[in-house]
Formats: C-alpha cells, structure tokens, sequence
C-alpha cells in the first residue's frame, strides 16, 4: 500500500510539491524569508554527489593496496583489529 503523503505534499499541475517548500516560496513573495529549503536541499545533495563521486574515482589503487597489506599481515600470522567509536571491536 503506497503511503498518504497528502499532509506533507501539494499537487500542482506541474507535479506534487513539498508543502513546505510552497510555504516557503508564499513567504519569500511577501519578503519576509530569503531562505528556499528546496534549494538549499539539493546544494547540499549536489555536494555531497560532488564528494563521493571525488572518493570513488581517487579511492581505487590505494583501498587495493591498503588490502594488500592486510592480506600480507594475515598469510603472516598477524591479526587484523578493528575499532571505532562505537566501542565495538572486531579480532580476525
């Protein structure tokens, strides 16, 4: 069953908007906000998709690298400790 977004979304023939988004814009034309959440969102998706997409393609040779160190340790009798900040550890 698909979920009742009707509180939360306005249908507009252009297509269904965020509620808040056209709250926002009611807002703006009457100058008491200069802030568009919906802009606002997809800088922040856009940066983040900038962001990753950086990591994937600068990632490959050294991740390789970093498991072929581990591999080496392993085959060698040593052990591999993994640790966060969650206080959970993980022995191999």
């Amino acid at each position: 069953m698909k979920p009742d977004h009707s509180d939360t979304v306005e249908r507009t023939p252009e297509g269904e908007r965020p509620k808040v988004s056209i709250m926002m814009s009611n807002l703006q034309q009457k100058g008491e906000v200069s802030f568009d959440c919906t802009d606002f969102l997809r800088g922040e998706l856009r940066k983040h998709r900038e962001a990753f997409e950086a990591t994937s393609a600068a990632i490959d040779v050294p991740f390789a690298a970093a498991l072929a160190i581990i591999e080496d340790s392993l085959r060698a009798g040593g052990k591999l400790l993994l640790f966060g900040n969650g206080g959970r550890k993980c022995i191999f």
